[in-house]
């Protein structure tokens, strides 16, 4: 009896254990939930943060481990120092918190939702899996003024120039760096600048961008290097132009501008390239056209060849050409047709004597008709000649037709 009384109590006591020892392992349970670092909305194209916080009632010491996260129209960054391990008063117990802080830089206004993120603390099988909630928060737009423009606190400019002075065909390199306040680099616009220039004799091309970001004290400064290259072809005075980039202030709402100054560039004649090597370039800009060109040029060649094998009969058959053109030319309607063509151009003064001629070289009948086109002419006091010219040319041209019409109509058999 006495024994069976120890094995109870014993049973008993083994019961009671087992339940201390599994209330006292399952004690620690863990919660996790997104934190907004402010009071006021989110506020886009700027840095805003977030902290995904996990809290348990015992100290955390196992490994955190947060999968990524993604949201659309959002840029995402998480801190690299890790998790911030403190103790905070919630609801009147002392809680042991983990906080993995960041950055989000919202591209544009709306409604948004971060998605439910599973954290894993710990490894292998022991390791515990707890899941934030969904975190719903506003995002709102910049004002108007500010579209387009980085949206920054301090945005700062400089620039380094290679030279200065250079000889025609070197080139200028300028260096421009760009400073923006709570920014990633990669989040950095390019500069607005123009790689094309009206003048000819200069050439602008982007030569590198590249963008980094730092951080100290937990601000972020981002910076965009951009390199520039100014050829120029021609001596002369240059300019290079100024640089000028409008932001936003956010604090001040007001626009901004950072400036950085024109240089001036003097660019002095290339010294002449000694005999040989001009003709060493003159005989390869030859053998370019010639290659370029060689169908054209063996034609132009066996052009060549046929008219001086057939010279004679080229030279005969130029001069036939010739003759006829010079007794085409002594023709009266090509004669009148010429001395037409002169009364055009030719002074009033000379215009009578023209006339005269004109008159001369035409039939006796187109003559009498040709007499009637004096009263076109006033003769001054003082020597001088006014002339309707219009109207003369319209009647000498009307003769002109009359005169090679003429050529074609039939003839009196017994002119009187």
């Amino acid at each position: 009896m006495r024994l069976t009384d120890h094995s109870t109590l014993l049973l008993k006591l083994c019961c009671y254990l087992c339940l201390v020892f599994s209330i006292s392992a399952n004690a620690t349970s863990y919660r996790a939930q997104w934190i907004i670092d402010s009071q006021k909305p989110l506020e886009s194209r700027m840095k805003n943060t977030l902290w995904l916080a996990v809290i348990s009632d015992e100290p955390i010491a196992a490994r955190m481990v947060v999968e990524p996260i993604k949201v659309k129209h959002f840029f995402i960054e998480k801190a690299k120092s890790g998790p911030i391990y403190t103790t905070r008063v919630i609801n009147g117990l002392r809680k042991h918190v983990a906080q993995v802080k960041y950055d989000i830089y919202p591209a544009k206004a709306g409604e948004f939702a971060l998605p439910a993120t599973k954290v894993t603390l710990g490894k292998g099988e022991g390791a515990s899996i707890i899941y934030a909630d969904t975190q719903q928060f506003n995002v709102v737009g910049q004002p108007e003024k500010a579209r387009g423009l980085i949206v920054t606190s301090s945005l700062t400019l400089s620039q380094k120039l290679s030279d200065i002075e250079l000889i025609a065909g070197g080139a200028v390199s300028r260096e421009v760096s760009m400073k923006v306040a709570d920014l990633p680099g990669y989040l950095i616009a390019e500069l607005p600048l123009s790689v094309t220039d009206s003048a000819s004799s200069q050439f602008v091309t982007m030569a590198n961008s590249v963008t980094s970001s730092a951080s100290f004290r937990g601000t972020v400064t981002g910076k965009r290097e951009s390199e520039l290259l100014y050829r120029f072809t021609v001596e002369g005075q240059y300019q290079l132009p100024q640089i000028s980039v409008s932001w936003w202030d956010p604090i001040k709402q007001q626009v901004e501008y950072s400036v950085l100054p024109a240089v001036d560039v003097t660019v002095r004649p290339a010294p002449s390239l000694p005999m040989k090597q001009r003709v060493s370039f003159w005989l390869s800009s030859l053998v370019d056209v010639i290659q370029a060109y060689q169908q054209y040029f063996a034609v132009a060649f066996a052009a060549i060849l046929l008219v001086f094998w057939q010279r004679r009969w080229f030279v005969g058959l130029f001069n036939l050409g010739l003759t006829e053109v010079k007794v085409a030319a002594s023709l009266p309607l090509s004669q009148l047709l010429i001395l037409t063509i002169k009364a055009v151009f030719c002074s009033k003064q000379k215009l009578p004597a023209l006339y005269t001629c004109w008159t001369e070289l035409l039939s006796k009948s187109l003559q009498i008709e040709a007499r009637q086109l004096q009263s076109l002419f006033c003769y001054q006091i003082s020597g001088s000649v006014k002339v309707r010219r219009r109207l003369l040319l319209g009647q000498m041209i009307h003769i002109n037709w009359l005169f090679y019409y003429q050529g074609f109509q039939l003839q009196p058999l017994n002119p009187r």
